[in-house]
């Protein structure tokens, strides 16, 4: 069983309008999510601007929704509850901060967007899929001396082609395990 830990606002975007129903809709997500796939997991949200004196959570179904007290950020509480386990965490945020505070931890790190379509996949599918290959492709249009068109097909990559990055390794593993 994994441990998520979701940056909520950062999942659902940061719209002014309607943040109670964008709330609403995520954590109904995530638990027809974890009907599928038995992970524990956890999501906070801001509370800094117009949150309660205390830190406030509930269980929402499967899923842990935790408030951040007021004058603090989500941020601040994922950077405590990260720090507090170190490497027990799966971390979804997109935001840089996060990130590096998170791997420094020893926690593996999925980007919102990437989540968002493994919740989208597993939901629609109800099992898992194959990873997608990450191999960047990019199409070079060239003219020759007689004016025709020709397609070049040019795969790029980075370190090397061979092996992936310890990062990604360890990112991979997580994701097959999603």
């Amino acid at each position: 069983m994994l441990r998520i830990l979701i940056d909520g606002y950062n999942m659902i975007g940061q719209a002014d309008r309607e943040m109670e129903t964008l709330r609403e809709r995520l954590v109904k997500r995530l638990n027809e999510y974890s009907l599928s796939r038995k992970h524990e997991i956890t999501v906070v949200f801001d509370g800094w601007k117009s949150g309660l004196p205390v830190e406030n959570s509930e269980k929402s179904g499967a899923v842990m929704v935790i408030y951040s007290r007021l004058g603090e950020k989500a941020d601040d509480v994922i950077k405590r509850m990260v720090s507090g386990k170190k490497g027990g965490w799966i971390v979804v945020s997109s935001d840089r901060e996060i990130e590096r505070f998170s791997m420094s931890c020893g926690c593996t790190v999925i980007s919102s967007a990437e989540f968002e379509e493994r919740i989208d996949r597993v939901i629609k599918q109800g099992k898992s899929y194959t990873e997608p290959s990450y191999i960047s492709t990019e199409i070079l249009y060239l003219k020759d001396d007689d004016s025709e068109d020709s397609l070049i097909v040019h795969h790029k990559r980075k370190g090397n082609p061979r092996r992936p990055s310890k990062k990604e390794r360890e990112k991979r593993r997580v994701m097959e395990k999603l």
